[in-house]
């Protein structure tokens, strides 16, 4: 595992739920937005994507291209918030803060 991940990881498991609480409010409104995109593709053929456009608009390649993005959990988007931050601590690049 990386040393970036291992750091970002262990400020996860120490932190309270209180703490927490803003990352899993995120995910909840993910999996909300998801699950919209998902009803809207089984019933229309495509789901809006965030700017307004039709998904099947964007997405020329396979059916299997116009499914919504994933799902992200509570430690996925607290990742993506805190990784800079740790890459700047270490004074280097994303590739290398992967290290």
């Amino acid at each position: 595992m990386t040393d970036a991940a291992k750091r970002v990881g262990e400020m996860w498991k120490t932190m309270n739920d209180a703490a927490k609480k803003p990352y899993t409010d995120l995910a909840t409104q993910d999996k909300v937005r998801h699950d919209d995109q998902m009803k809207s593709l089984s019933s229309k053929g495509y789901f809006l994507l965030p700017d307004g456009k039709k998904s099947s608009e964007m997405h020329k390649g396979s059916k299997s291209d116009l499914k919504p993005k994933r799902v992200a959990s509570s430690y996925m988007l607290f990742l993506k918030e805190n990784i800079a931050s740790t890459m700047k601590e270490k004074s280097c690049k994303l590739p290398e803060a992967s290290k």
